[in-house]
């Protein structure tokens, strides 16, 4: 799922030496009008990956209004998508300091709002306290 516009050119990319050192681009696509962008970057280091769509949208998503893909192909990426990334997940050390701290910080604490009539998300969470 794609509908971004005014995305990072390859051109752009590489006249930022700090991004091209940093980054490798591993995707393209092109937007509405045309305009090919970067849509996934790597870091040559690091866990860090940055995409630019919305590989969830096709799992969870109905909005009858969006070109959203429901295909077989268009699942099963979306689950590579999420595979991938919890198990990059994984791979940290990092921990909660307690176990009251972590039940707290779960999503499950939290109750999704939904909407119908906004264009991009049918249901959002809001965070109103700090954690």
């Amino acid at each position: 799922m794609n509908n971004h516009r005014m995305g990072l050119s390859v051109e752009t990319f590489n006249n930022f030496t700090s991004l091209h050192q940093f980054f490798d681009i591993l995707s393209l696509n092109d937007d509405k009008s045309g305009n090919t962008f970067i849509s996934v970057i790597e870091s040559k280091e690091y866990p860090i990956y940055a995409v630019m769509f919305h590989p969830e949208k096709p799992l969870f998503e109905w909005y009858e209004k969006e070109d959203i893909n429901h295909s077989t192909n268009s699942i099963k990426f979306s689950q590579y998508c999420s595979n991938f990334f919890i198990n990059e997940c994984k791979k940290s050390s990092h921990s909660f300091s307690d176990q009251d701290f972590e039940y707290n910080s779960l999503i499950y604490n939290y109750i999704p709002k939904r909407f119908k009539n906004i264009k991009t998300y049918q249901q959002l969470y809001f965070f109103n306290q700090t954690i």
